[in-house]
């Protein structure tokens, strides 16, 4: 684990070091999730599934290729999380941001069950700005607060 040093004048942030075992490139701001295949020690992150989002891990603080070691984000301000536009409603600061099933991106459509984070439980990152609709959603870099520890 890596904790940054205390400084006034930066955010406070915590890092954890896993390995992709996703079977694709991570790109950097994307959320994972712990691996839950026959591999489970800890350490192997995978791309959110809907039986997995619940077992958020953190945010890529770089990009990394399959079975390679990066750094995730797992407490603290991160001002580019990879969050999809909406098609009908705009995202507003301080809203739930949920991960997006079968990818890295997150999104702050409403939940449909507990395991989603319907009731709260599962709420592992909050955007801390609007990002308008989209007519066809895209990837934005957003400001969020990540707590996933």
């Amino acid at each position: 684990m890596i904790l940054q040093r205390v400084n006034r004048t930066d955010a406070e942030k915590v890092f954890v070091i896993v390995k992709n075992v996703s079977g694709g490139t991570l790109v950097k701001g994307e959320g994972v999730c712990w691996d839950s295949s026959a591999t489970v020690d800890g350490v192997n992150v995978t791309t959110p599934a809907t039986a997995t989002r619940m077992a958020f891990a953190g945010i890529t603080a770089a990009g990394a290729a399959d079975d390679a070691y990066v750094l995730i984000q797992v407490y603290g301000y991160n001002p580019a999380v990879q969050v999809l536009n909406d098609v009908t409603t705009a995202m507003v600061a301080g809203q739930a941001l949920y991960p997006v099933n079968g990818d890295g991106t997150f999104s702050a459509a409403a939940a449909t069950s507990e395991t989603d984070g319907a009731t709260g439980l599962g709420t592992f990152v909050i955007a801390l700005q609007t990002l308008a609709t989209a007519t066809t959603p895209v990837a934005n870099d957003v400001k969020c607060f990540i707590r996933a520890m």
